[in-house]
């Protein structure tokens, strides 16, 4: 089964790291949040979903929109 999987917090990347186990189981893309500042010196950081997708599976896609309901990301959807 291809799936493209959207998620961004520690509990969907705890859901990716599942998926990624299963040999049925096709990524075609990984879908989260831009990367954001955090904490008190608002360091840039990625969310725990695009960390995981890194670590366990550098070959997918990883798409950060800003916005998921344009045209312009439909577009890339349809093309996966």
């Amino acid at each position: 089964m291809k799936i493209v999987f959207f998620g961004t917090s520690r509990f969907s990347a705890g859901l990716l790291e599942h998926l990624y186990k299963l040999s049925n189981i096709e990524l075609k893309a990984i879908v989260t949040r831009t990367d954001k500042p955090r904490g008190r010196n608002l360091k840039i950081s990625a969310s725990p979903v695009k960390e995981v997708a890194k670590r366990l599976c550098p070959e997918v896609s990883i798409l950060q929109p800003e916005k998921a309901s344009t045209e312009e990301f439909c577009q890339t959807l349809r093309q996966l």
